[in-house]
């Protein structure tokens, strides 16, 4: 089984830094943020996909 990572508030600040770390580690990621439209200021590169 393949290991991911869940990281909430990964809208701006903090949640952002962590986020990064996490793309560094794993290979799936699930993000949340306050605000509909993207996570992650870039953290990503352009590869985040988004749902509403």
């Amino acid at each position: 089984m393949s290991k991911g990572i869940f990281v909430t508030g990964a809208g701006r600040g903090l949640g952002t830094d962590i986020l990064r770390q996490a793309l560094a580690a794993v290979r799936r990621v699930v993000a949340t943020g306050r605000r509909p439209g993207p996570v992650g200021g870039g953290a990503d590169g352009g590869q985040l996909r988004g749902a509403e």
